[in-house]
């Protein structure tokens, strides 16, 4: 081998060096990027289940108990301070109920998703929700009516 020979030997090794070393180089950005974004993904989920759980644990302990409490909810404030009311309340019984809450949510909803409404009571408040059944996306319609004043305390 002469001289040009042994001089394009060791550059073209010399040249491979550099892209290995340059490929190294993006392998360890790409790396550290993406452990970046694990440890943000993870923090954000963190960070996340703590402030909804914050935001929406009275109403899941509401909704999954499936009690009324005057102490979780704000939503019964005191109706007596006003007018007048009758003893058995202006939605009395479940047909009550039922009319003014299918009058409410036929016009946000459309007949066609309500299609099987019951009524749950309580002391102070009617609940009535739709039907779901397996087929369905999502959730189905609820509206909560105050017994005494027949005040909408919730459309979902």
């Amino acid at each position: 081998m002469n001289s040009k020979e042994l001089n394009a030997q060791y550059e073209k090794s010399n040249n491979q060096e550099n892209k290995m070393k340059s490929q190294s180089k993006y392998e360890v950005i790409i790396l550290v990027i993406f452990i970046a974004g694990v440890l943000t993904g993870i923090t954000g989920y963190l960070l996340h289940t703590k402030i909804v759980k914050r935001a929406v644990s009275p109403v899941v302990d509401f909704i999954e108990k499936e009690e009324i409490t005057t102490g979780k909810t704000g939503l019964f404030d005191n109706p007596d301070s006003l007018g007048y009311y009758l003893d058995s309340g202006f939605v009395p019984n479940a047909k009550v109920a039922y009319q003014v809450a299918m009058n409410i949510l036929y016009p946000i909803y459309g007949y066609s998703r309500i299609v099987k409404e019951k009524q749950l009571m309580d002391k102070q408040v009617w609940i009535i929700t739709g039907f779901k059944d397996s087929l369905s996306k999502g959730g189905v319609v609820e509206l909560y009516l105050r017994r005494k004043d027949g005040k909408v305390i919730l459309v979902a």
